[in-house]
């Protein structure tokens, strides 16, 4: 029986070794990434009307920004992080946010793809005049995307459901948009030189005043490692003054200009793919 096992070994081997021949190659994953990673000071301006008080209020801060689209197969991921923190003579300004996403993306190896997302959103922007929060889950994307080589356009329409959100203007006008579905779209574009996000939501709020819209947007100019962006966020509808009377159509407006970095995420895969 010892002399067999020996043996019996050397037939194991040799039918693994006639199997593994035999059998298919694995294909390998066919993946694509497209990335923007910006920070830098930050001035903005903030112009509120039609709640309790009308006015503006000048700022600096300092700020910064990453988003990220890829794909592995028919797996397609998208995130977005930002943040800002200053403030002005009227007082101290800042926010923060964070939205998640992942999908299936077809088909599955072309860099034109039809995709659909769910995920989650979370933020907070505030300052004396102003102050807008959601956490909304879930968020849900369905649109067109391009994607090659760190190049990426998409547009979507998007969906939700708020669990919890603001919307004020002003020192004291007030507007709950907690348990409110939303509805809009997003689009974006991204390349070695330019970088842009738009988004749209209409917030179909629970109550009898009218729906809150918001609207977003980011234009950047990038030449590795100085980066300029103009951005834009105005917030329209109804809220609450003090005595709880309906203010129509309050809205607000910020404006801003950053000037700072940018990384190369481009530079930073092939220096990690060559230490891997």
């Amino acid at each position: 029986m010892h002399r067999a096992l020996p043996l019996a070994l050397v037939v194991l081997v040799a039918l693994t070794a006639s199997a593994a021949a035999r059998a298919e190659p694995v294909a390998p994953a066919v993946r694509d990434t497209a990335d923007s990673n910006l920070s830098g000071g930050r001035t903005a301006l903030t112009v509120v009307r039609g709640g309790d008080v009308d006015g503006r209020m000048g700022s600096l801060s300092w700020a910064g920004a990453h988003a990220g689209w890829g794909y592995e197969d028919a797996a397609t991921v998208r995130h977005v992080t930002w943040f800002a923190l200053g403030g002005g003579p009227r007082g101290i300004e800042g926010g923060i946010g964070a939205a998640m996403s992942g999908g299936l993306r077809l088909p599955a190896a072309s860099p034109h793809s039809a995709f659909v997302r769910a995920g989650i959103e979370g933020a907070l922007f505030g300052n004396l005049l102003a102050y807008h929060s959601i956490l909304e889950l879930p968020q849900l994307h369905a649109g067109y995307q391009y994607l090659v080589r760190g190049t990426l356009f998409e547009v979507a329409a998007k969906g939700g459901w708020l669990l919890l959100g603001r919307h004020d203007v002003g020192e004291d006008g007030r507007r709950v948009l907690d348990g409110s579905p939303e509805a809009g779209a997003l689009a974006a574009l991204v390349t070695r030189s330019v970088v842009m996000r738009g988004a749209f939501a209409r917030v179909f709020v629970t109550d009898d005043a009218r729906p809150v819209d918001l609207f977003e947007a980011s234009a950047c100019g990038i030449a590795v490692p100085v980066a300029v962006c103009a951005d834009v966020r105005v917030e329209r509808g109804d809220v609450y003054g003090p005595t709880s009377a309906l203010l129509p159509g309050a809205r607000s407006t910020f404006v801003g200009l950053t000037v700072g970095v940018a990384r190369d995420e481009d530079a930073n895969r092939v220096r990690n793919a060559k230490k891997n």
